[in-house]
């Protein structure tokens, strides 16, 4: 079965637009070796879309509580079936279902693929426009070539967040 890759996120919430850009650009890299899928925000709908899928990789733009702008484009990684993803953790998101609790849910229901890694961009303008942020463009170029390296590899992509 193929890898399944899904987005999720606004194009017309500048910041929060990366998770489509970023899937695009791996459409491109990709192409039929995986399949894509856009949600623009309905966590809620994530486990009909990957129960019973081998492995899914989501990819989000998180939060960054930061007025310098120093922490704009830091990639982070969870796999998210073995590390707990708490509240106040970058890669909770505002949708109205959080990933973590759309997780939980999963479990619950018995609903969850068997592989789930979770890349998150962090962001700090989610203001109406298609404007992502230079320093996003930038990480999710280079989450591309993370994310190719790891379905070509097998191999656990290494980010620049311990």
């Amino acid at each position: 079965m193929k890898p399944l890759i899904i987005s999720i996120g606004n194009r017309y919430r500048c910041d929060d637009g990366v998770g489509p850009y970023t899937l695009d650009l791996l459409q491109l890299v990709l192409g039929e070796s995986s399949d894509f899928i856009e949600n623009i925000g309905d966590t809620s709908a994530l486990l009909d879309i990957w129960q019973d899928r081998d492995k899914v990789v989501l990819i989000d733009a998180c939060y960054a509580d930061d007025t310098d702008d120093k922490n704009l484009g830091q990639i982070f990684r969870l796999d998210g079936l073995n590390e707990s993803l708490p509240a106040d953790n970058p890669v909770s998101s505002n949708h109205a279902i959080s990933i973590a609790n759309a997780i939980e849910l999963g479990k619950l229901l018995h609903q969850l693929p068997q592989s789930l890694t979770i890349y998150s961009i962090s962001g700090n303008n989610f203001s109406q426009g298609e404007a992502i942020s230079p320093p996003l463009l930038i990480a999710a170029q280079h989450l591309v070539s993370l994310i190719s390296d790891e379905l070509n590899t097998g191999m656990k992509a290494c980010t620049s967040t311990p």
